[in-house]
Parts: C-alpha cells; structure tokens; sequence
C-alpha cells in the first residue's frame, strides 16, 4: 500500500469512527495527531509530537534526574489529548534505575480520546509500541468518575495515573503537592481560560515550592499569566522549529 493511500487509509478510519474527532495529521517525526474541528488546532504540535514530549517535558523539566533521588512526586498534565506526554513519562520512568514511586493526574475534556486510548483503538495509536498500547489499555473508569492505572516499576514503587474528564478551568483540582507541571493545554488564542492568571494563581496554590511548570509557548499573554499568577520564567532554547519554549518556577514569597 502506497504511502498516500496508507494515510488516506486511516484518515477515512477516523472520520467513520468517531467524526468528532477531526482529522489525523502526520507530525514532522512520524507520529500522529489530531487537528480537533472545534478549536481548529493540533492536539499535539506538529514538529514532532511524540519529539516534543520528550525532549521539553521530559528532558528540559529535570525530572529525570529527580526521580533517582526523590520517594515521590506529583504530576500534573495539563491536556491529556492523545497521551503522548503521559505516556512519555510513564515509559521513561519504567526505564529509569530509581525507586521513586508518581502519581499523575491528567487533565482532559473529551472523553471520547480517553476512550479510545483505553480501548486501545485510538487511530493516531498505529504504530505505538506494545508497551504503550497496553499502558493506555490499563485506563479503566471508576466510580469516582476518574479513569485510573496502576504501573509496576521493577523496583517495586507505583506510578498512578489518573485522568479527569472535564472543563478544568470550571473544575476545582484535588488536594495535590505538585513537583511538575506539564502546561500543554491548546494555545492561549483558542483556550485562554487554561492560560489566565487565575488558572496559573490555581496551580501555584496545588504546588510544592520547587514544583517547575514546562510549557511549549512563549507568547505574552502566557508570560504575563505567569507572572501575575505567581510564577518566574525563563526562556530556554527549543529542540526541532521552535526557537524556545518556557520553564517556570513558583515566585518566591519572601
């Protein structure tokens, strides 16, 4: 089957399947996303999606390091979408020689991707590896209403992984002590609310002290948000089209 008519293959499966979703897009590294039909936007960017995840949330945030010291930290995903920072993370610290034990909240509105991940038959999924496949397979729905997975390390520890469905912006966020924070919410002209003062004054309120926020933009409206939510910045040289991408730290109080 020829290149062309392999996308064009998948592309008709998506559409037929769940036409809500939009339309699947090849991103510069291969992987696949999704361009949502409401917000006209990539759910993940197109330079590289399954490249950025790694190279600014996993590899520019320091956690990596962390958790070989740490005996536990908090996650934060900010935009689930189709899970490539989620599952970044989790195949990382399966990876990883530490014995820190993570716990994850994910943050979604349409559950309908989240299903598609835990049924294992999302489109832009062909292609994943069997190791994410059964990840995203082991999301099952509470009756809390979260949709949770429990992830072994050979050491022993857990990574907990949760996913809330819903506006965020509208949805107060549990009681949590977040040492990370992957800000990757659609882009403030499409989704100010996940963007606002308000929204970063929020997360800095649910964080640890050292808690380090990683996002992809740099706009003003972003830094500003930032700022008057609480928060430091500072621009760090991106990987790939961008040119840079923004790491943020809790303000100091004193």
């Amino acid at each position: 089957m020829g290149d062309v008519v392999f996308f064009k293959f998948f592309q008709d499966i998506l559409m037929s399947s769940d036409k809500t979703l939009g339309e699947l897009v090849e991103t510069a590294d291969g992987s696949m996303t999704i361009r949502n039909p409401d917000i006209d936007e990539e759910y993940h960017s197109t330079a590289g999606a399954a490249f950025e995840s790694e190279e600014l949330y996993l590899s520019r945030s320091g956690i990596q390091e962390q958790w070989l010291e740490a005996k536990d930290l908090q996650v934060l995903d900010v935009g689930l979408g189709l899970g490539y920072n989620a599952l970044t993370t989790i195949t990382k610290w399966l990876g990883s020689a530490g014995s820190c034990s993570i716990g994850m909240l994910s943050l979604e509105i349409n559950e309908s991707l989240v299903k598609h991940l835990a049924q294992g038959d999302g489109p832009w999924m062909e292609g994943w590896s069997d190791q994410w496949l059964e990840i995203a397979k082991s999301l099952e729905l509470q009756p809390s209403g979260l949709w949770q997975a429990e992830i072994s390390h050979e050491s022993g520890v857990k990574f907990q992984w949760s996913v809330q469905v819903g506006d965020s912006s509208k949805s107060p966020l549990p009681q949590l002590n977040l040492n990370y924070i992957w800000q990757d919410a659609f882009s403030p002209g499409k989704n100010s609310e996940l963007w606002s003062p308000a929204w970063f004054k929020m997360l800095a309120e649910s964080s640890h002290d050292n808690c380090v926020l990683m996002t992809y933009s740099v706009s003003r409206v972003v830094k500003d948000g930032l700022t008057e939510g609480g928060w430091d910045f500072e621009r760090i040289p991106a990987s790939g089209k961008k040119r840079h991408w923004l790491k943020a730290t809790k303000a100091s109080t004193t």
